[in-house]
């Protein structure tokens, strides 16, 4: 398995996960970040309890569909960059 950890300081540390291709990405947050401005993001059942009532929940297009049932957002499939859609949504201020 392909796995990244990012350490997320400052929001232009947002570009280093922009440059993840592919695998899991684990997220350290440093700093004092409240719950509602955070993001998580899934695509099976097994992500359903990081799932939060804070914050902004996203699934992946290719998500099983109880997960997109609880998603505040859906972001495109796994194999067309969701992560890089995401980030530019957030970033662009559409999210």
């Amino acid at each position: 398995m392909n796995l990244k950890v990012i350490v997320i300081k400052t929001i232009e540390d947002l570009e280093k996960i922009r440059k993840v291709k592919s695998g899991k990405v684990i997220i350290i947050l440093k700093g004092n970040i409240d719950l509602k401005d955070t993001v998580r993001i899934g695509d099976d059942l097994n992500d359903l309890p990081m799932f939060l009532d804070k914050g902004l929940n996203v699934a992946v297009d290719n998500a099983m569909q109880d997960l997109k049932n609880k998603a505040d957002f859906i972001t495109l499939s796994c194999k067309n960059d969701a992560i890089a859609h995401l980030i530019e949504k957030i970033i662009n201020n559409e999210l």
